[in-house]
């Protein structure tokens, strides 16, 4: 990843990422997670101009804003890890992960994804599956088939994680993203 010489400090990381939550205007200080900023690389240096902020760091906090379950969070920043370049997103996309666009909870043809990655390679939908949800019930797997074939038939590259299988390798998940990415943009 790409990084300038400049860094800001833990405290004026905070400050910036103020701007990126919804609650920043009503809370003196804002939540910031102890590992976005702890995997983002920030080292407390002199202010240079320009001053620079990881886009990992940008990243890892507009995805932990809207992660809706732990397993989410933990599955978004493997992803995220794997990543050999990080940009900023636009158009609501939390960032650029090695030139596809990296949403969450992003709404396509009446379903909500729990994350998003898009290119001209493809696009591609993936899941985080708590037990609790989408395990318990003959209905709800039903439910989590027939949504798979939808967005299928629409052109998404469907994946799938169990929340245990997260939770024991959060790392060889987001690998497996990354393998998708690549066969997509070689079959392109």
């Amino acid at each position: 990843m790409a990084r300038g010489n400049a860094y800001v400090s833990p405290a004026e990381a905070r400050a910036f990422f103020a701007r990126f939550l919804d609650d920043a205007p009503r809370t003196p200080s804002p939540p910031v997670s102890r590992t976005a900023v702890a995997l983002a690389d920030l080292t407390p240096a002199p202010l240079a101009e320009p001053a620079t902020v990881d886009p990992m760091a940008v990243a890892m906090l507009a995805l932990e804003h809207r992660a809706e379950s732990p397993i989410e969070l933990d599955l978004g920043h493997a992803i995220l890890r794997w990543a050999t370049t990080i940009e900023p997103g636009p158009d609501g996309a939390i960032a650029i992960v090695d030139g596809w666009r990296f949403l969450a909870q992003h709404e396509v043809s009446g379903y909500r994804l729990d994350f998003a990655l898009l290119s001209p390679h493809g696009s591609l939908a993936i899941e985080a599956d708590g037990w609790e949800f989408h395990g318990r019930t003959q209905a709800q797997a039903s439910h989590d088939r027939t949504r798979d074939r939808h967005l299928t038939l629409f052109g998404w590259t469907v994946i799938r994680f169990m929340g245990c299988d997260i939770r024991s390798d959060p790392l060889a998940c987001g690998g497996e993203v990354h393998k998708f990415m690549r066969w997509l943009a070689r079959e392109s």
